[in-house]
């Protein structure tokens, strides 16, 4: 009776340990969070750290000469006693993977000319090698053109890229993280959908890991941005140009847009002006008629970008955002990114993990054994039949 029910609950136990794989593989989606220098001093690196896969330093800008500026904000970041890399040291091997960016806001008008230089590719290629061996924690490059203009600088991109990444491969232990970003729904797509290397052998799109979709900033006609039609219409222009979802990233704003489509402020100072934001999680819009993505809102487009099949989300950005989990709107991704859902956590109430199923038969191998010395202190003699037989020789 006892074997029964070891085995009995240990084949209980696997099959939650499968269902609970199996949900994790359908439903986990990288979270990217982008952080701009000008963030770096007051950020919670904690829950930065705590709450995404990937985090984006923004940003070095390339030079004319192929030099990369603004290095001294990235290296003070970067060093030993930084808030980040206490952050990072508190979580250990969960931290997520840490990029630093090129280019983006005003910072991309060097990519062109660097791009179509054999020469000034190699340096850019060289100095981030340089970075990355003497900050061994970074993990890839964003690269934030905005944007290639014609066929020629899409392929001069795909060519720094390439290089880029080429150089990480050889410099490093570890493969290299490449992303990139691009406005949907403004014919960027199509652009470099075909476009291939010299040899055939391998397209633009297939160089990064990851291509964050800008899906916010563009208003429709109710003076909203970052809408679901938004959303859909983004998903449907990637595999419409045969490209492969698991590489779209979709974006989503932590700020607000007024009514001439302007940023119109932060989450954190809408709140600020008006604090019931937070109790009504269901509004998106301010008093003076600015628009933003609410809570309701951010968990619905990630549980969108799941169902489709996209390779994350990504988020700008995260200095914009509250810090007390109840009231971050990080927090709301990264419940709705990372949260195992289905007909088991309604009924139980919790998620399923690996380490609750492998406690869980410790727990019956260890109630097992107990079970059989108890048995065998009752019933010393039932245990042992010779002992029985020779008893009635006896008599």
């Amino acid at each position: 009776l006892i074997d029964t029910w070891l085995f009995g609950s240990m084949a209980l136990c696997l099959r939650l340990l499968l269902v609970s794989a199996a949900l994790h593989i359908a439903e986990c989606i990288n979270v990217v969070g982008y952080v701009p220098e000008y963030r770096y001093q007051g950020l919670n690196w904690d829950k930065a750290v705590r709450y995404t896969t990937h985090l984006v330093l923004f940003s070095l800008e390339p030079k004319e000469d192929g030099q990369l500026g603004g290095l001294q904000h990235l290296t003070q970041i970067l060093d030993r006693n930084s808030p980040l890399q206490m952050a990072l040291s508190k979580h250990g091997g969960k931290g997520p993977k840490l990029l630093v960016a090129l280019g983006g806001a005003g910072r991309s008008a060097a990519f062109a000319k660097i791009a179509g230089s054999k020469k000034l590719r190699k340096r850019v290629a060289k100095q981030l090698t340089s970075l990355f061996s003497e900050y061994p924690v970074l993990s890839g490059v964003d690269f934030d053109w905005e944007t290639p203009r014609d066929s020629k600088e899409w392929k001069d991109f795909g060519k720094l890229a390439n290089e880029v990444r080429t150089a990480l491969e050889k410099g490093g232990p570890n493969q290299p993280i490449l992303s990139m970003t691009f406005y949907p729904l403004t014919g960027s797509v199509p652009a470099f959908a075909g476009i291939r290397s010299m040899s055939g052998d391998k397209s633009l799109v297939e160089l990064f890991d990851v291509c964050n979709a800008m899906t916010y900033s563009i208003v429709d006609h109710d003076g909203r941005h970052s809408t679901p039609k938004m959303d859909k219409e983004t998903v449907a222009e990637w595999l419409k140009s045969g490209l492969p979802i698991e590489k779209l990233s979709l974006g989503i704003p932590f700020f607000g847009i007024a009514k001439d489509g302007r940023a119109s402020g932060s989450f954190a100072e809408m709140v600020q002006k008006e604090p019931t934001l937070l109790t009504n999680t269901d509004r998106d819009i301010t008093s003076d008629g600015s628009t933003f993505v609410n809570a309701d809102s951010m968990v619905s487009k990630v549980e969108f970008a799941i169902q489709e099949g996209c390779g994350a989300v990504m988020l700008w950005e995260l200095g914009q955002d509250l810090w007390k989990d109840e009231e971050s709107l990080l927090h709301h991704v990264w419940a709705a990114a990372s949260h195992v859902k289905g007909e088991l956590f309604s009924v139980l109430g919790f998620s399923i993990s690996e380490d609750l199923v492998f406690k869980c038969l410790t727990a019956i191998i260890g109630g097992y054994y107990s079970a059989l010395v108890i048995q065998k202190a009752l019933h010393p003699i039932a245990d042992q039949p010779w002992l029985v037989e020779k008893s009635h020789k006896s008599e």
